[in-house]
């Protein structure tokens, strides 16, 4: 199926919605120069089941005004149902949600309000497009559907296609466009309303690397450029920390992490987290006896690895980022300096990555272990002998999940 089909499968409610903006009444909130006011979300014990399923199990979530909040994690993990939540598709069991001063869900106060009162614009993985309307009705849709004026109407949506790259694509029909396009009319058309807060559900996930790349850039940009207040749902790590201010990792339902995406990236605080944010070499391990330093025996594997942790109690598992290996020849590489690891293994997979070289090391006990190497420097070949040196200060020793 092409990405153009799949641009416009959606179900009929996910369609109407998109296309309205989720947003049919003008906004009350308003700034001086007439802009509509940007507003903080908080969400406090949010709990959402389907029959015996639990999909979200007590959320606590506060994003600050003009400020993306991504939610991060695999598929069932309870982010997408936390964000429908926020925008009012689904109605949650428990739980109170504000956005600015106004609580438009609380189970105990018994509120609900409507999702067309939110003040919420919503992005969807599908774009949700019409195909029978040109790019200019897409995006005017949800103006149309308010009663502005059309003079307005007219400035709002040429600006905003100006804002999206879309600048003289407005009489195109819908059913013409790729992928990227559509994606853009979608963004096009929730931004058009001047949102209070805005929602993205997977928006890139049906694009190809390049085009996510690069929208990617562009819908950071525009986030920061309005200053809108987004929760922003992906299962894709470099998406997450690209777009975030700030990162809440989901599993199960519940929100296990939250931090900056510097502070997460370099200290998850578990084994599974770190597996999720990239830490292709996690190992089990136990505490070593001996050393300045912390040191840990890796399960299966006779050899003690020196880190800058502190041991958690429990079961531990010892974890590294693969661009934090240097992977020299044996020839000529002299001892390893204070505080640096050093492994010994033969090469079992070697690839060319463009701005680097991926390579699998076997070590003589079997443990295989994944290191990237520069794509400046000479490559090494499968079967060759090499050195793994590994920072103590790159050893992270975390809960075993």
């Amino acid at each position: 199926m092409s990405r153009s089909a799949r641009g416009f499968q959606a179900s009929r409610r996910e369609l109407t919605w998109a296309a309205r903006g989720l947003v049919l009444r003008q906004p009350r909130g308003k700034s001086a120069d007439g802009e509509t006011a940007h507003m903080a979300i908080r969400i406090e014990g949010l709990r959402k089941s389907y029959g015996a399923s639990v999909a979200v199990d007590g959320v606590d979530i506060a994003v600050p005004e003009g400020k993306m909040l991504v939610l991060l994690g695999p598929s069932g993990c309870g982010k997408t149902t936390t964000m429908r939540c926020i925008a009012g598709l689904e109605q949650p069991e428990e739980g109170v949600i504000a956005i600015g001063q106004r609580t438009v869900f609380s189970h105990a106060g018994r509120i609900n309000v409507a999702v067309n009162e939110r003040r919420v614009g919503m992005v969807f993985q599908s774009y949700a497009i019409w195909p029978h309307m040109s790019v200019y009705e897409n995006v005017a849709y949800p103006l149309d559907m308010t009663g502005v004026a059309r003079a307005e109407k007219e400035k709002r949506v040429t600006e905003i296609l100006r804002v999206v790259g879309l600048e003289g694509f407005g009489e195109r029909g819908a059913s013409y466009l790729s992928g990227g396009q559509m994606q853009r009319v979608a963004l096009a058309r929730s931004l058009v309303m001047r949102p209070s807060v805005l929602l993205f559900d997977e928006p890139l996930s049906n694009l190809d690397a390049r085009l996510r790349d690069h929208l990617r850039v562009q819908l950071r940009e525009l986030q920061t450029t309005f200053g809108i207040t987004s929760v922003y749902v992906t299962h894709d790590q470099r998406e997450a920390l690209a777009l975030a201010d700030e990162i809440a990792v989901m599993q199960a339902g519940k929100v296990v992490q939250r931090g900056d995406p510097v502070s997460l990236y370099r200290r998850p605080k578990t084994s599974s987290i770190a597996d999720f944010l990239g830490y292709s070499n996690i190992f089990d391990a136990t505490l070593a006896d001996g050393g300045a330093n912390p040191r840990v025996s890796l399960d299966g594997q006779a050899c003690v690895l020196e880190t800058l942790d502190a041991p958690p109690a429990g079961p531990i598992s010892v974890c590294v980022r693969p661009d934090d290996i240097t992977v020299r020849a044996r020839d000529g590489a002299g001892s390893p300096a204070p505080g640096m690891n050093r492994l010994e293994g033969d090469i079992v997979l070697a690839s060319f990555m463009g701005p680097f070289y991926q390579y699998r090391v076997r070590l003589p006990q079997g443990a295989v272990w994944e290191a990237y190497g520069p794509a400046d420097a000479r490559g090494h070949g499968l079967g060759e002998r090499v050195l793994l040196d590994v920072p103590a200060s790159a050893v992270l020793v975390a809960p075993r999940t």
